[in-house]
């Protein structure tokens, strides 16, 4: 299986910052990290091999153990996924920015036209057929 995303190796006892990772997955490629996800009460200790989805908004801190090298890799198309790796107040931190193409935009707001014209469809066949004062 190919995976394509950012590498970034986090030195033994070091941490790694990710910024709104929804949509993404972190594949621990070596090493052992400490996931630590901002409001959650649960962290996730991942070896070598493990994939986690990372399927929330906000900060999510991955902490090495030992040296470890980890890939964040989007679930879908990487056409429209930007990587931008900063560091400030000794926190290195991945910030992922998710660009939806214009087709890719005009898609889904097409689909939410259809389903809105669709929903008033059956809305007025329902009223003729079970008259102006039927409860629904």
């Amino acid at each position: 299986m190919s995976f394509s995303g950012l590498r970034a190796a986090i030195a033994s006892e070091h941490c790694l910052g990710i910024d709104d990772g929804a949509g993404c997955t972190l594949r621990v490629v070596k090493g052992q990290v400490w996931i630590t996800v901002e409001g959650h009460l649960r962290d996730i200790i991942a070896n070598a091999g493990d994939t986690i989805a990372l399927g929330q908004t906000g900060r999510t801190y991955v902490s090495a153990f030992r040296d470890a090298v980890v890939l964040v890799a989007p679930i879908g198309d990487t056409r429209d996924v930007t990587f931008k790796m900063r560091e400030a107040y000794g926190l290195r931190t991945l910030s992922i920015g998710v660009h939806r193409s214009i087709f890719a935009m005009a898609t889904a707001m097409a689909a939410k036209v259809w389903a809105a014209v669709a929903g008033a469809l059956v809305d007025s066949a329902q009223r003729r057929v079970l008259g102006p004062r039927a409860a629904y």
